[in-house]
């Protein structure tokens, strides 16, 4: 009987299992850390648009958390190029929820800058109203 064994890295790419740590401390708000897995998710074959957007909005959040507006808004904006002709549900819910988490620094010039041209390459990222704690 002959016995296989598969490392991890034979199992998972390592950029998916650094982006699954990059949400985990995103959600524990640990912006340090989810920017180094963030990073490293990066860090991925060519090809894979949809997944490299998630990653790149993974790091303007990371960034966000650790109050690096510009570092946040340059990592929007790089979403949004590559956006660009995706249809993805993911990417707009993504997206949402990074220009929510960016509504309190709405007067910075940068932050401005970020959301209209959010709203104009992708509307249906639109921050909505929230109603009883959940989004409209």
């Amino acid at each position: 009987t002959e016995i296989y064994t598969l490392s991890l890295h034979d199992a998972l790419p390592i950029s998916y299992m650094a982006a699954k740590f990059g949400h985990c401390f995103k959600e524990l708000g640990d912006g340090a850390q989810a920017e180094h897995f963030a990073t490293r998710s990066l860090d991925m074959v060519d090809g894979y648009t949809r997944g490299r957007t998630f990653n790149v909005l993974l790091l303007a959040n990371a960034h966000l958390q650790q109050r690096d507006l510009d570092a946040a808004c340059a990592a929007g904006n790089q979403a949004l190029d590559l956006a660009a002709g995706l249809r993805s549900a993911r990417t707009v819910r993504y997206m949402r929820d990074l220009r929510r988490r960016m509504a309190g620094f709405s007067d910075q010039p940068d932050v401005r800058e970020f959301h209209a041209r959010a709203h104009d390459l992708m509307p249906a990222s639109d921050p909505r109203p929230v109603r009883n704690g959940h989004a409209a």
